[in-house]
């Protein structure tokens, strides 16, 4: 019975653990999420983006634009949206701004994809802001994010196999001790 005791115990301390870490990312959940995927197109590369107001409240008021600010020379030519948003370039190729042409902005909880521009770099972390309006569509509130600042599932992985060591570290200690009884 002692043995079942020891071995619950140490699971259920893995399980907390793991459980804790689910829950915290979960509760840091930017309010804007920008997806980003880069595809090689000869000697450039097409960026698409996906944008996403996560609140489901929307406290800030409306989402209505998101803005990169890159590298000099980042941009080649236009920056494309899908239909019904919209997109700018800055000549100097060193500003895009996406924005969202529905009234009320980027809908709460919905990913809107399809924004996209085509850089000769290989960017791999693109700084972005958000902005807002409050209610009376006159303030202006910014988020800052990065295209990569969202956890993947790969970081979930690598946190259940670090769990998984440790279970089997413990359980390989206490299975020598008990076998040696």
């Amino acid at each position: 019975m002692a043995r079942h005791s020891i071995l619950d115990k140490h699971f259920s301390m893995v399980v907390v653990a793991f459980l804790l870490a689910i829950t915290t990312a979960g509760m840091h959940a930017s309010p804007v999420t920008v997806t980003s995927s880069v595809v090689p197109e000869g000697i450039n590369f097409l960026y698409d983006f996906g944008i996403t107001n996560n609140s489901s409240t929307d406290p800030f008021g409306q989402l209505i634009s998101v803005d990169f600010n890159l590298p000099a020379g980042s941009v080649i030519g236009n920056a494309t949206a899908p239909v019904g948003n919209g997109a700018t370039t800055d000549p100097s190729g060193d500003f895009v701004e996406f924005t969202s042409d529905n009234i009320s902005g980027f809908v709460q909880g919905m990913t809107v994809d399809g924004f996209q521009f085509v850089s000769p770099l290989d960017l791999t972390s693109l700084p972005f802001t958000a902005n807002y309006l409050d209610q009376a569509e006159t303030t202006l509130t910014t988020f800052n994010g990065n295209t990569n600042a969202v956890p993947e599932p790969g970081a979930f992985g690598l946190l259940f196999a670090s769990a998984a060591v440790l279970l089997f570290s413990r359980f390989r200690s206490l299975w020598g001790r008990l076998a040696g009884q």
